[in-house]
């Protein structure tokens, strides 16, 4: 019989008090042990095999178990066959080798990562192990572990909100490629396009916002303030001048926005290059708000009938050509 902690370990469920004391039994305990490298190996397995599991199980899709039910299957697969944890691992072992280093701590770190991505004009809501909410913004990635351990980390490329789950003894931090973001229950939102400029806005709560190399020159920011990257390795912190959450509900808005400005966002959020022959176009100023299902050129004929232009695009090159 399945110990029921190790379910509740894997789903990230158990307390911390209950989780060091379980992990001092399972240190001593080698049938516990042998079952938590077996729940081990079916994590990782739904991760890296998800046809294999698909055809044994009958399960739903792969797609839908990334989609917040990789841990209710996981319960329902081992409760209900755990024989199955022998059969898989059987089937896999030709091209995946599972480390038998002893120690719970060991098979913990061996969690497989996922990687959650948003294509252009799209938004998209995923649950973290820990009941974390993040918002994916068009063109973002999410790197997050399956499980996690002692610290809750992931990656961001692109632009997400958080709404972190309170756990006063595991800090969740939002790594970047330039800085890293920690709180322990808190709302914020970060941009992080690659080759724009960083912005770390905070809603509510507080968070700490440093270099990874320099975690003791961190800077704390309040509810209502800001990080903004104003050139390499120079952050300044501000007020926010509105909070900008628009596009959590599939909405884009500028307020009194250059041309120029509005663009550059739509060159990110739709995947597309948009290259204006006249500059002088680039100072119009404009303040709108647009579905984002509306799609690229649809926002700009809205924005056309303010400051006359026209308007050709190139689909085989994806170029989008605006002239006087």
């Amino acid at each position: 019989m399945m110990d029921s902690r190790i379910v509740k370990l894997v789903e990230g469920i158990l307390d911390p008090q209950e989780r060091k004391a379980f992990l001092r039994e399972v240190q001593k305990d080698e049938e516990l042990l042998a079952q938590l490298k077996d729940i081990k190996v079916i994590s990782s397995l739904f991760s890296l095999s998800s046809e294999m599991i698909d055809s044994e199980s009958g399960e739903k899709s792969y797609e839908e178990f990334m989609r917040g039910r990789r841990f209710a299957r996981i319960r329902r697969f081992v409760l209900q066959t755990a024989k199955y944890a022998a059969v898989i691992a059987a089937c896999i072992l030709g091209t995946w080798f599972i480390t038998r280093d002893n120690g719970a701590e060991k098979a913990l770190s061996e969690i497989p990562m996922i990687s959650t991505s948003v294509p252009a004009g799209h938004r998209a809501l995923t649950t973290l192990p820990d009941g974390t909410k993040v918002w994916l913004n068009a063109g973002t990635t999410l790197d997050y572990p399956s499980v996690f351990n002692e610290e809750r980390r992931v990656h961001i490329s692109g632009e997400a909100y958080f709404e972190v789950a309170k756990d006063p003894d595991r800090p969740f931090i939002v790594a970047t490629d330039k800085l890293d973001v920690k709180a322990l229950g808190t709302s914020f939102n970060i941009f992080n396009y690659v080759g724009e400029n960083l912005v770390i806005s905070l809603i509510n709560g507080s968070v700490m916002v440093y270099a990874p190399e320099h975690p003791e020159k961190g800077i704390t920011l309040f509810e209502g303030e800001q990080v903004v990257e104003h050139e390499p390795s120079r952050y300044v912190k501000q007020k926010m001048p509105g909070y900008p959450l628009d596009w959590v509900n599939g909405y884009y808005s500028f307020r009194d926005k250059s041309m120029l400005e509005i663009l550059k966002k739509l060159e990110l959020y739709y995947d597309v290059k948009i290259d204006v022959k006249d500059p002088s176009l680039l100072q119009y100023r404009y303040t709108g708000k647009f579905h984002q299902t509306d799609g690229v050129m649809e926002i700009l004929r809205i924005l056309q009938k303010i400051y006359p232009f026209k308007i050709s695009r190139d689909e085989e090159a994806n170029i989008i050509y605006i002239t006087r």
